[in-house]
């Protein structure tokens, strides 16, 4: 896939920017300035990832991060001063990650080249829980039970995390340091809401459970006795 990245904003200057930046390791930067831009834009495919101007885009910012949720492409948001209900808006909407502004050019990129780097994962598979879980490719969908549920990258990335561990509990911060390029500016609550998000794909599961151990964290366990 090529090093395209889709830019959600409605603001010339701060696009002008961004595409210096990305141009810097060969990224390709691809203007968006509207909902029906976007939608356009990631139904024609060889997107990598997309990068939401939360404090500069008119529309609903949320209904752009579902759609580019929808379409399996990894979506930051640039988060600034009076944004964070926007944020966790969007996070429930399936966000990966909020880069804050006045914005880090070397945090954007590190965004980015998880974002490469999870083009390129492998899904994993667990049979330690009589049918299986396994990860897709892409990081899009996990099938548990014979059925495959959607996912947003990082969803998938915390359920890996949690299947490599076999069985043991992972703290948060464990779990920030393997999910997040830069854990220290996400804050703990946001494995919450993710957390959230998995055990409602795993509840109709007759076999796993994602289970809270008191002081120590979050483990993915037999649902049976």
């Amino acid at each position: 896939m090529a090093k395209t990245v889709l830019i959600c904003s409605e603001d010339p200057e701060l696009y002008l920017l961004l595409r210096y930046i990305l141009a810097t390791e060969c990224f390709v930067a691809v203007l968006a300035t509207s909902t029906a831009d976007a939608e356009h834009a990631l139904q024609a495919g060889g997107i990598l990832a997309a990068i939401v101007d939360a404090a500069a885009w008119l529309g609903d910012v949320v209904a752009l991060c579902t759609l580019a949720r929808s379409s399996g492409v990894q979506t930051g948001a640039l988060i600034g001063p009076g944004t964070t209900g926007t944020y966790l808006r969007m996070m429930n909407a399936g966000l990966d990650d909020g880069i804050m502004r006045p914005l880090a050019p070397e945090r954007l990129l590190a965004f980015l080249r998880s974002a490469e780097r999870n083009n390129g994962a492998t899904g994993v598979k667990d049979n330690g829980f009589g049918s299986g879980l396994s990860v897709s490719p892409d990081l899009t969908h996990v099938v548990v039970d014979g059925r495959s549920e959607s996912l947003s990258p990082t969803e998938a990335r915390i359920l890996l995390t949690l299947m490599k561990n076999g069985g043991k509990p992972c703290s948060r911060n464990e779990i920030l340091a393997a999910v997040w390029p830069h854990p220290e500016a996400v804050e703990q609550r946001t494995i919450d809401v993710y957390v959230g998000r998995l055990r409602r794909v795993l509840a109709r599961s007759d076999n796993v459970r994602i289970r809270t151990i008191y002081g120590q964290g979050y483990a993915l366990l037999s649902a049976r006795p």
